[in-house]
């Protein structure tokens, strides 16, 4: 009598996408990218969590709460304890959506311990607080892993309760590595006046690739980039970090390999780097626009980075997106180019005709060019309600290894981001930008000292 044998079941892909819009689905780079993600096979597991959802229940005043709780969100992330924990998983063809309060609560995380299998690949994608959940979420993973009570400890950042997670972590879980972050534009604006940095959401060991998209262009007072920064060595480091985001906590645990980090500044305002502003095109229609940029170059960043994630290939064409596109080997790692002075007039003289193309497929670069000269979306302009933020005060604050927190009161005003970093990367399709005459463009964010810049594609 034969026996019958198990399944050999190899290990997955776990795709979850964090989304950072005021409604569901709409034209936002983590829609198009989940639109792209092969979710019928065994091989991987996409997940989607939508930005805002419904804060009211439903009567006659339903609709002015609603607004009211999309702009507080929107502002301070009002919402953010229930954007960590909630979300739908699309298993196959089928969103499961969260149907009870605990499910609402702990559903981002209870996916990945219900279905991560040892040797399973986890990437998590987020676009504005979708990029700050994601990373919120990554921190959860590296801090504690244990759903129930975890995400209370997690939340806490004083250094006694850094003791306790850690203990925590060493007798109910196992070490499981995040093995790629994308983000779009991280903001984080936590707390209306006193803005808090969740564990590990700046810096984690626990990632092997983090890529990062950023804004030149916007200004509003509450989208501040959340940049990417490793722990400071000692608050001493950290107290000399201009942007006063290095987080210097000193965990007991044993410090993992160093994270693959890349941080890329593109031409556009926010929602040109995440997109969600231009309506959905129908289908094919490869509608040009500026988000389209950091979405190409977000997937290839992954097919590079090799981080097990599986494209259906039919929809990358229905999508446009060529796949030669996606010609990219593993040797070309971070698609650097060359250094550059930052000077309007070095970066309008550069010579860039003899890039590698390895690099940088023709068909990319013609559709960059393209998107490069489309309309930015300002929304201190379209939406002049932002305003009001922008006369209001507000307190950037860090912490300590002691768990001591040290405040910085700003106003904005419409100002222009500031960027610190002694070396920048910029994507080709920013110059490309400033050489189209009719846009008289320059980015709008300004450089505390001069630095010199990295091409990248």
């Amino acid at each position: 009598m034969s026996s019958m044998k198990s399944p050999i079941i190899g290990p997955r892909t776990l795709v979850l996408c964090f989304d950072g819009t005021d409604e569901q689905f709409q034209n936002t780079n983590v829609i198009k990218l989940f639109s792209l993600l092969e979710k019928d096979s065994d091989e991987q597991l996409v997940y989607y969590q939508p930005g805002i959802g419904t804060y009211a229940a439903p009567g006659v005043m339903a609709g002015i709460r609603k607004w009211f709780a999309k702009l507080a969100d929107q502002a301070v992330a009002w919402y953010l304890d229930i954007h960590v924990m909630r979300g739908s998983v699309l298993p196959s063809t089928f969103i499961l959506t969260c149907v009870n309060c605990l499910n609402q609560v702990m559903g981002g995380y209870s996916f990945l311990m219900q279905n991560y299998r040892q040797g399973d690949r986890i990437c998590l994608i987020g676009f504005s607080r979708g990029a700050y959940t994601a990373r919120a979420l990554a921190g959860m993973v590296h801090k504690v892993k244990q759903v129930g009570f975890a995400y209370n400890i997690y939340k806490q950042t004083g250094k006694t309760n850094v003791n306790l997670a850690t203990d925590f972590r060493q007798t109910f879980s196992k070490p499981i590595p995040i093995d790629f972050v994308g983000c779009w534009d991280t903001i984080s604006s936590v707390g209306l006046l006193f803005s808090k940095h969740f564990p590990f959401t700046i810096g984690n060991s626990s990632i092997k690739y983090f890529r990062h998209a950023l804004s030149l262009d916007e200004h509003r007072a509450r989208f501040q980039p959340n940049l990417y920064h490793r722990v400071s060595p000692s608050a001493k480091a950290a107290r000399k970090d201009p942007e006063h985001s290095s987080y210097p906590e000193k965990s007991p645990t044993s410090p993992g390999p160093e994270t693959d980090v890349l941080e890329v500044w593109f031409p556009g305002c926010h929602t040109d780097i995440g997109g969600g502003t231009t309506p959905s095109p129908k289908l094919g229609s490869n509608t040009p626009s500026l988000s389209d940029i950091t979405l190409h170059w977000m997937i290839r960043q992954m097919v590079i980075t090799q981080c097990g994630v599986i494209f259906n290939n039919d929809s990358l064409t229905a999508a446009g997106i060529p796949l030669s596109m996606l010609s990219t080997t593993a040797s070309d790692k971070n698609a650097l180019i060359e250094m550059r002075n930052t000077d309007k007039k070095v970066l309008m003289d550069d010579d860039s005709s003899s890039l590698p193309s390895p690099l940088y497929s023709p068909a990319a670069a013609k559709e960059d060019a393209r998107d490069a000269i489309q309309p930015l979306h300002d929304s201190l302009k379209t939406t002049p309600v932002w305003w009001i933020l922008e006369i209001f005060p507000f307190v950037l604050s860090w912490q300590d290894e002691s768990g001591v927190w040290h405040r910085d009161w700003r106003w904005n005003l419409g100002r222009p981001r500031r960027i610190y970093s002694p070396v920048v990367n910029l994507h080709i399709t920013v110059r490309e930008r400033m050489e189209d005459e009719s846009l008289k463009y320059t980015p709008r964010a300004v450089w505390k000292n001069k630095p010199d810049a990295v091409w990248c594609y």
